[in-house]
């Protein structure tokens, strides 16, 4: 739940283009675009071709990463 709750405060706190949908409880965050050039979806692809492994949602359309440990690996990589 550490990555989830840093993951959730990175996007919120760093990126304002992008917001958290909800309050992520356990270890899964999601996240949309609120500024009408940047699509979410795109932001997930780039993503993906750095390490992360993403899933895509619409209504919105957005993505969301489910931490595991690979991926808690992948946040630390790029966030410290």
């Amino acid at each position: 739940m550490l990555t989830t709750r840093k993951i959730a405060n990175a996007i919120t706190d760093d990126i304002p283009e992008l917001y958290v949908l909800g309050n992520p409880p356990a270890s899964v965050v999601a996240f949309a675009s609120k500024h009408p050039k940047v699509d979410a979806l795109e932001v997930g692809d780039a993503m993906s071709k750095k390490g992360w492994h993403l899933n895509a949602l619409n209504e919105p359309k957005s993505v969301h990463i489910a931490c595991t440990v690979r991926m808690n690996s992948v946040f630390l990589h790029y966030y410290y």
